[in-house]
């Protein structure tokens, strides 16, 4: 589970995707309503998550008084796991769990591979 800060309508939201794979920013555009949305740059990361390090950001972006938008490919999943905080350390937990702390909208936000139907 990996945590990306996107900036839309000149505003910051979080955006929650499988490790593995690539936002799709018009995907992202289209669930938040707006006409474009692009990956933040350096200084959302180092301004809005003070206390985390660079590579590390949990997604638990309601805490930070982000919107938090997770993919939908995370429905069939029992258990995430994600940093906290810290290169070093992560967290495993259910993904209701999560759900359920977080709230977030559940949308399809990832790149389909060439490869996939």
């Amino acid at each position: 589970m990996r945590a990306v800060i996107m900036e839309a309508a000149g505003r910051p939201v979080m955006v929650v995707i499988p490790a593995h794979a690539h936002v799709d920013t018009q995907k992202v555009a289209a669930t938040l309503g707006v006409e474009r949305a692009h990956i933040a740059g350096d200084d959302a990361y180092t301004q809005v998550f003070r206390d985390c390090e660079a590579g590390a950001i949990p997604p638990f972006g309601n805490l930070y008084g982000l919107p938090v938008y997770v993919d939908a490919g995370f429905l069939w999943v029992h258990t995430v796991v994600f940093p906290a905080g810290r290169r070093t350390r992560s967290v495993t937990m259910p993904y209701r769990e999560y759900v359920r702390l977080v709230r977030p909208v559940v949308a399809d936000l990832v790149m389909t591979s060439p490869t996939q139907g």
